[in-house]
Order: C-alpha cells, then structure tokens, then sequence
C-alpha cells in the first residue's frame, strides 16, 4: 500500500506523514532532488533519501540508476617547445630553458675563435 496524502493513514506517525507531504511537495518541484534539497533547510539529502527510501521503497529501484560503460583513450600531447636555434657560421647550437649562461659564453667563445 502506497502512502499518499490523499489518503493518510491512522498506521503512519505524525513525522511520516511529514515525509510523505515534504517528498509530494519535491515531485510537484519538477526539480531534481539535489536542487530542490538545496533550497531546503529543514532536513539534508540524506535524511530527504531515508524517508524516501522507507516510505516509498517501490521508487528506488535500481533503474533509478544508469550504468554506463567506461572506455579509456590515449590522447598524445605535444607541449609547445621551449628552445632557441642560435646559429653561428656553419655550427648550431639548441638552447634549451634553464641553460647555463656561463656555458654558453664559454661555447660561443670557443666557437668565435675556431676560425
């Protein structure tokens, strides 16, 4: 037997009858549960879940529930490069972030007097 408030029940206490006009007053919202919970602040979700679950135990059922299929991809990232092309004469060098500026003047001196 469904409680409805049409029809209450001299077997259900005044807390349940409670319940039962609050979940009426939610399936009239046309909101989801969540939303309409939210704006609440008699009672939380969970509490909202319990009574609902206890009271109307023919709604939870386990089509409420969607099951879906997880399928992993590989997805390949280029990060955009962080390196400068100094050319000298017929020599190249890549300098890459966070090189060594020290080193670098001692290969372009090196490089300046091979000639």
């Amino acid at each position: 037997m469904k409680p409805t408030t049409e029809e209450p029940s001299a077997f259900l206490s005044e807390i349940d009858q409670e319940w039962i006009r609050i979940i009426e007053d939610w399936r009239h919202s046309g909101e989801t549960i969540a939303e309409w919970v939210r704006k609440q602040d008699q009672f939380s979700y969970d509490q909202f879940m319990n009574a609902r679950k206890r009271l109307f135990p023919e709604d939870i059922k386990r089509s409420d529930f969607v099951e879906q299929e997880i399928t992993w991809s590989t997805v390949a990232v280029t990060l955009p490069s962080s390196t400068i092309d100094l050319h000298l004469r017929e020599y190249k060098l890549v300098i890459g972030s966070g090189f060594d500026q020290e080193l670098l003047r001692e290969l372009l001196e090196v490089l300046n007097d091979a000639d």
